[in-house]
């Protein structure tokens, strides 16, 4: 359940031209006075520009977030080369050896979950409305549980922790609650801890205090000995397995159906199963000597006569492209787009 390192996007950034053109001469009349110069109307903002400017900014403290919680990291000397390091490693999907140090985690974090971060909170706000209105707590009451599984490395908790900031109730305060906790096998309790602090502390306005909070718990959920009711509890309104599926099939496809069938008899009616992958080859499994597109075999695990589950979205590939090509964003390390496969499924 750890995470992969995502393909590196293309970023184009156009050259900024200055055209200087030729002023006219300007015919006066000496009997005439000149008309005085008027200043040019200047044109009210669109929705689509106020929008585009909004996400800009909301990325950029995303961005921030990240910067200010792993300042240490970032001022190491050999950054880069640890981070080549780590990549070789990913590469190779040597799990143990990239994700077997602290630095190493730190610098996972700070290099790929920024992007995924991103991706993941237009995710949550613009998918579509069933997921969206789990992050309200506007005229709601209790806690929205989210089950992150696969979710150490933090994308999905600045997504969800971003998703919960944009939706904050104006001038009142929120009546409920959101909270996170991510499930992995890898240790990546003292990075998420530090991400979730921040974001408490930080990130989340103090007028809405106690709206959003986070845990993480270190379990492998394919191994027999977890009983999956200790770790989503019923209540649960969102399940998320974002770019993992394809690693939990790889570990065990037989485990990984067990779960996907498990699922159904510890949440309630109406929670949400969201599942992202890399578009392309990660969004298939390999079945004997066949490959199954993975969207296939989801659909044939949790749907059917007798399934217990509804699909409400899906497609095989959209994009996540980085607000204004990326040329307005603030942070040191490279950003990727992302290219995706999606599905969103509820309990019936």
């Amino acid at each position: 359940m750890s995470h992969r390192a995502p393909k590196q996007g293309n970023r184009a950034f156009a050259d900024n031209v200055l055209v200087h053109a030729t002023p006219r001469p300007l015919k006066t009349t000496p009997a005439k006075k000149r008309a005085p110069k008027l200043k040019p109307r200047t044109q009210p903002p669109t929705a689509a520009s106020a929008t585009a400017a909004a996400t800009l900014t909301a990325s950029n403290d995303i961005l921030t977030l990240f910067h200010r919680t792993f300042a240490v990291p970032f001022s190491r000397p050999d950054l880069h080369q640890l981070l080549q390091t780590v990549k070789g490693h990913l590469y190779k999907r040597d799990y143990s050896a990239a994700f077997g140090t602290p630095e190493n985690l730190s610098a996972y974090v700070i290099r790929w979950s920024p992007s995924r971060a991103l991706c993941y909170r237009s995710v949550f706000l613009n998918l579509c409305g069933e997921v969206t209105d789990v992050f309200e707590t506007a005229d709601t009451a209790g806690t929205s549980e989210i089950i992150c599984i696969g979710g150490g490395a933090g994308a999905e908790l600045v997504g969800a922790a971003a998703a919960t900031r944009n939706l904050l109730p104006r001038g009142e305060a929120a009546t409920g609650k959101i909270h996170v906790t991510a499930i992995d096998v890898a240790e990546w309790g003292e990075p998420f801890d530090a991400l979730a602090a921040d974001i408490c502390e930080n990130y989340i306005p103090s007028t809405q205090p106690g709206v959003f909070s986070a845990d993480f718990c270190r379990e492998d959920i394919l191994a027999p000995s977890v009983p999956l009711e200790d770790l989503i509890p019923p209540s649960t309104r969102l399940i998320t397995l974002l770019f993992t599926t394809n690693e939990l099939y790889s570990q065990s496809r037989t485990a990984t159906t067990k779960l996907l069938l498990s699922l159904a008899g510890v949440v309630e009616k109406g929670c949400l199963l969201l599942v992202l992958e890399s578009a392309g080859s990660y969004s298939t499994v390999q079945v004997g000597e066949k490959t199954f597109l993975m969207g296939i075999l989801l659909e044939h695990t949790l749907l059917g006569p007798d399934g217990d589950w509804e699909k409400i979205e899906g497609d095989d590939a959209r994009w996540f492209r980085l607000p204004d090509e990326g040329k307005g964003l603030r942070y040191p390390l490279a950003l990727e787009n992302m290219r995706y496969f999606v599905r969103v499924f509820r309990r019936l």
